[in-house]
């Protein structure tokens, strides 16, 4: 018998799987991204520097934000979600990380949005439905706090993200080419802006 998926709120003692996954969301571009700005901060590796983030509840992707997905008490999976609003004075092209422009451009103009920032399955726990969990709840989330758009964003790239984001309702509102980063090949050619009404 298959054991059940408990989603439950993340805590702190979460941070270290939410930097795992958030980096296995991004195909490994999280990771790149803090090893660039490691020396703006006392972090002595990527992983500390990105945990430390995890735990700044300033960052709109801190752990009280994030969502865990269980399998007989383990870490599973997880998401991570916040408000967009839109902010005409913010300029999406002069985004920190060049590569990071176009997801930029994308998200600029949302507004009273629940985007899903990262959806995310350890590899031995896929094929339970998880990640299809994560995003009912997040529904659920953006619902309960009067939000009636949610969003989130893929590399077309990543077919069977997309193919699942369908499944469950999102529809491609918007693209922008894909930058990729030197040292992480990728098939992908734009990145999708999707979203459903809840």
């Amino acid at each position: 018998m298959a054991s059940a998926v408990t989603i439950r709120s993340a805590t702190r003692r979460d941070a270290a799987d939410l930097v795992v996954l958030e980096d296995m969301a991004s195909l490994g571009m999280a990771n790149r991204i803090l090893r660039r700005f490691l020396h703006t901060t006392d972090a002595q590796t990527a992983f500390e520097f990105g945990r430390q983030r995890v735990l700044d509840e300033t960052v709109a992707t801190n752990f009280r934000n994030a969502l865990i997905a269980e399998i007989d008490g383990e870490v599973a999976g997880a998401s991570i979600s916040h408000v967009l609003n839109h902010d005409p004075s913010a300029d999406p092209s002069a985004a920190p990380v060049p590569e990071l422009v176009p997801l930029s451009q994308l998200k600029h103009p949302l507004d009273r949005t629940w985007y899903i920032d990262t959806v995310a399955v350890y590899r031995e726990q896929r094929g339970h439905g998880i990640a299809g969990q994560l995003i009912a709840h997040e529904m659920q989330r953006c619902r309960d706090n009067g939000y009636k758009t949610l969003a989130l964003t893929a590399e077309d790239g990543n077919e069977n993200a997309v193919r699942l984001y369908h499944h469950l309702g999102f529809e491609i509102v918007d693209r922008r080419g894909f930058i990729a980063m030197e040292d992480i090949p990728s098939t992908s050619k734009n990145w999708l802006l999707m979203a459903r009404a809840v």
